[in-house]
């Protein structure tokens, strides 16, 4: 799920800055602390095309 608005954008639970930089660094899989989603970055959702 992309972030939106410093946000989950599936729960809209608010997302710490340091939490959205490791997001940004795709080095390990961040997950939204309420709901459980994957979080990704809003360049990496733009580059995935879907079948």
């Amino acid at each position: 799920m992309p972030i939106v608005r410093d946000a989950c954008g599936g729960c809209f639970n608010a997302i710490p800055p340091q939490r959205q930089s490791d997001i940004k660094q795709r080095k390990k899989i961040i997950v939204c602390e309420n709901c459980g989603r994957i979080l990704v970055d809003q360049e990496l959702t733009d580059t995935i095309e879907i079948k």
